[in-house]
């Protein structure tokens, strides 16, 4: 987004690997001068202010933990009288049982008869959960979270 000048960006982030790591460790905010200057950065972590800002918004969160598989892809973000307000769409990964299950009977037909039945299996998908509206104030700081 272009605030004025400044450039507003959102999104994930992660601290270690990205591509190691099966999961991000949080949301960012951060605004920059047209020069690249940075305005603020913050860096709201699952465990800490995200699921700080959950609970302020009346949202179950007792699910965010180090293992937790829920995402949120950052889709916009608005400039109001009290900072900004990001919408969000969180997803998880899941696991397709069914085209597991395929791959299985497809090595034990390949076993029986020597040749494996083409299978094009989507071991993993994504299921949307809900639209969320991240709170920031002025400073980038997580405020709370609403559905």
């Amino acid at each position: 987004m272009v605030e004025g000048e400044n450039i507003l960006v959102a999104g994930l982030y992660v601290k270690g690997n990205l591509l190691k790591d099966s999961h991000c460790d949080g949301i960012f905010l951060s605004s920059y001068t047209p020069s690249g200057q940075v305005n603020f950065e913050t860096f709201n972590s699952w465990q800490q202010e995200v699921k700080q800002g959950y609970i302020k918004g009346g949202i179950e969160a007792s699910w965010i933990n180090e293992q937790s598989t829920e995402k949120a892809i950052l889709q916009s973000i608005k400039k109001t009288e009290k900072g900004y307000i990001v919408l969000a769409e969180s997803f998880k990964k899941v696991f397709n049982g069914a085209d597991i299950a395929a791959l299985i009977g497809s090595g034990l037909v390949y076993s029986m008869v020597g040749v494996a039945p083409f299978i094009n299996p989507q071991l993993t998908s994504y299921k949307v959960m809900d639209m969320l509206l991240y709170d920031f104030d002025t400073k980038g700081m997580l405020q709370q979270v609403k559905k």
